[in-house]
């Protein structure tokens, strides 16, 4: 099957070729720029804007009690502990320098006891000299018991921070998931806070969910997802994506996965054969040209809107998409898609990292068409400091120029002169 073939069975739409300014199907579904300014207004309070409700089959969850715009801060939370490597043993330690307030909120956490963590062997090996000293068997069965709830809830709540750190939060470790989530949380290093934010428009009523998985589940399929979610949470997930019974969904992730890589043996230059089904013909998913490699960017982006991602693998999606844009001289595009990489980034992490890039796109575009052509990507609050910085540097071009001139008409006078008196 080709990769159109296989594009159009994913949900695809075909490759629109671009004569203009587009390279992604005009009926794609489409990440829009907002009209607000780039500085997130303060959020209401917490209180104001979510509560904890009954869920059912899900327990306790946090709920919009307003409408929350995509970017908003939610919640800014201090945790409750956190532990430097993944063991769960880890968390008795920090349990216990909790006080009572601090213990009340992990306590009412959710507990779930994976099988694969073997959490009463653990338990038995971590308290084996304390039990020595016990001689009443119920004794140590509770003490065992307390030990393998409180492992449990931390195994089931926990946050990944950093590389090597997970905490536990009162109040972020309540957010159910969701495949295609609406809200993420980040770490913010220097405040040692975890921050929520609102990835797109949440209406009032709306659960606020998370993904569990992380970014390496983003290629997974339905049952992939589901083996992941009930051995490590207990649950099955029924978002948008998990509910798809027509297999387009799985379909779009496996493509995804493999138009992504496509496009990374495209960058490193390997050849267009690697890996090909047939030994000798070209590999389908790798671009063959730019203009191959600007189409199939697009692909990746419009595949993870359909898959209802909205967070950082968008971001670097139109990253990359920008790049190939700027590769094929789509200037538009490029600015476009740069301009959605920095509102999605300000809508994770509340700021972007993407400024460096958009100032090496203004450049480029200003050498190869001229500072009139850039001047049209321009913010307003950009123009000014560009106009005058263009307007001294004519400035100072035209003041060479004029000591040219005198230079040359010194000289041509120091010619003349020599003819005139025979030197």
């Amino acid at each position: 099957m080709s990769y159109s073939q296989r594009r159009e069975a994913a949900g695809g739409q075909g490759h629109i070729f671009f004569g203009g300014s587009s390279g992604l199907n005009p009926l794609a579904p489409e990440f829009k720029l907002s009209q607000r300014s780039s500085r997130v207004p303060p959020p209401p309070s917490a209180s104001q804007i979510f509560e904890l409700r009954q869920t059912g089959e899900r327990g306790l969850g946090l709920f919009a009690v307003a409408h929350i715009p995509r970017g908003t801060l939610i919640l800014v939370e201090k945790a409750l502990f956190q532990t430097t490597g993944p063991q769960t043993q880890l968390a008795w330690g920090q349990y216990v320098r909790l006080d009572d307030s601090q213990k009340a909120a992990y306590d009412s956490l959710h507990a779930f006891n994976p099988e694969h963590l073997e959490l009463e062997h653990t338990s038995w090996t971590c308290l084996r000299d304390f039990c020595r000293h016990i001689d009443d068997p119920n004794e140590v069965e509770n003490a065992v018991a307390e030990h393998i709830r409180v492992m449990s809830i931390f195994a089931t709540n926990n946050i990944r921070i950093t590389e090597n750190q997970l905490a536990v939060y009162a109040t972020a470790s309540r957010l159910n998931h969701s495949c295609a989530p609406n809200v993420v949380h980040t770490f913010n290093k220097r405040l040692r806070m975890l921050e929520v934010r609102a990835v797109r428009d949440i209406i009032p009523n709306e659960e606020l969910l998370c993904n569990y998985l992380g970014m390496e589940a983003m290629y997974s399929v339905r049952s992939q997802r589901f083996e992941i979610l009930r051995n490590n949470y207990g649950f099955t997930c029924h978002c948008k994506a998990c509910s798809d019974e027509t297999g387009a969904s799985d379909r779009r992730r496996l493509l995804l996965e493999a138009i992504v890589w496509g496009l990374k043996q495209y960058d490193n230059n390997e050849p267009v054969t690697t890996l090909a089904p047939v030994p000798g013909e070209p590999n389908p998913y790798i671009p063959i040209d730019e203009r191959a490699a600007f189409l199939q960017a697009g692909d990746v982006i419009e595949f993870l809107i359909k898959e209802g991602t909205e967070s950082l693998p968008l971001a670097r999606a139109y990253h990359t998409a920008s790049a190939k844009a700027m590769d094929v001289k789509n200037y538009d595009k490029a600015m476009e898609y740069c301009e959605i990489e920095m509102e999605i980034e300000r809508n994770c992490i509340g700021h972007t990292t993407t400024t460096g890039w958009r100032q090496e796109l203004l450049r480029v575009i200003k050498y190869r068409l001229g500072f009139k052509k850039m001047r049209k990507y321009l913010k307003d609050e950009e123009v000014k400091f560009h106009e005058d910085r263009y307007a001294a540097n004519q400035k100072k071009k035209a003041g060479k120029m004029g000591r040219a001139e005198k230079v040359n008409k010194y000289l041509e006078g120091v010619e003349q002169s020599a003819v005139a008196t025979g030197w």
